[in-house]
């Protein structure tokens, strides 16, 4: 498979690559970072070399099969776009995209032309989070009545990419954060959210981030069974805090309690908590799955449909914060 980068300014890109470096069925053809300024910033331990100036240089240029696209947020709506225009597939850390309008674009041209879009939604890899799953599945808790979700992060002021808090750029905090959330219960429980019942991103007192930097973020979503899930996804953390996600899922019959340093703990009425040990990890990396899709036609892990969906509740929440909306149905995609 022969790979083009386009974006260097977040540090997923270089994850990307050093496993699109090991994989011997992968050749990355060429890497692009676009603004000038950010090509000095490229840790030089990666090893990546910038081959072009322009994505569009790459498209005139350069025969490859598949793009991965890891510039800033708001940028990777149109670099998507372009790319399946192309008739190339496409790889992206989270999100997607920023706008809704993007998506549907998005979603229709790959299903006309048959092109593979995966979001790195890199939750759902590992063993802990495939036992919830099972469990919520079997009936381990019931019928699953709420969860509640965080996913606290630190803003790391000063080494987190500067352009997070450059206005148009980052396009949110739920989008950006809360859909790691989203994309688990969808995929946990086997259920669609079907509206936002309300959504709110605010700045912090004192924080250094601009005053309109969503730093602080919650929504409140229900399922197509009545199901509900408060999220709150932001970027508190003080330096140094401990601070893994952390599920909490309520049932008819008991409760899970999981959080991603894979504990994972089952109550039910009258009887002893009990720590549920793990499935061994699924033993793929989100890109090599996309990978591995592209170049042997390998059912995946997670497909395009998957993260078309989570995506589009992620959208919906980020819209409901962003206008104050509320009881705002999500779109079907």
């Amino acid at each position: 498979m022969k790979l083009a980068m386009v974006g260097f300014r977040h540090g997923h890109s270089g994850a990307i690559y050093k496993t699109a470096q090991a994989l011997d069925f992968v050749d990355v053809v060429a890497c692009v970072e676009e603004d000038p300024e950010a090509r000095g910033g490229i840790p030089a331990d990666l090893g990546i070399e910038l081959t072009h100036d322009s994505f569009e240089q790459v498209l005139d240029e350069v025969q490859f099969d598949a793009l991965a696209c890891v510039d800033y947020y708001a940028r990777r709506g149109p670099l998507v776009l372009r790319a399946l225009e192309a008739g190339k597939h496409v790889v992206t850390d989270k999100p997607l995209c920023t706008e809704i309008e993007q998506l549907r674009q998005i979603a229709a041209l790959s299903r006309e032309k048959n092109l593979i879009v995966h979001v790195d939604l890199t939750m759902r890899y590992s063993g802990a989070a495939l036992t919830l799953r099972n469990l919520v599945r079997e009936g381990a808790i019931g019928n699953l009545a709420t969860a509640t979700v965080f996913g606290q992060h630190p803003l790391s002021w000063g080494s987190r990419p500067g352009w997070y808090f450059e206005a148009g750029k980052q396009g949110g905090t739920i989008n950006d954060i809360m859909i790691h959330g989203i994309d688990m219960l969808r995929w946990v429980t086997g259920r669609e959210f079907s509206r936002v019942l309300s959504a709110a991103g605010s700045s912090v007192p004192g924080s250094p981030a601009p005053e309109f930097f969503q730093q602080s973020a919650q929504c409140f979503l229900q399922m197509e069974d009545g199901a509900r899930m408060f999220g709150d996804a932001s970027y508190l953390v003080p330096a140094g805090h401990y601070a893994p996600w952390r599920f909490f899922l309520w049932g008819s019959e008991g409760s899970l309690e999981y959080d991603t340093s894979d504990r994972l703990v089952l109550r039910r009425a009258g009887e002893q908590e009990k720590q549920v040990p793990l499935l061994e990890d699924p033993g793929i990396d989100p890109f090599e799955d996309f990978a591995r899709q592209v170049e042997f036609g390998r059912e995946p892990f997670l497909c395009k449909e998957e993260c078309f969906r989570s995506t589009m509740a992620a959208l919906h929440a980020q819209k409901a914060a962003d206008s104050g909306e509320r009881d705002l149905e999500i779109e079907r995609i």
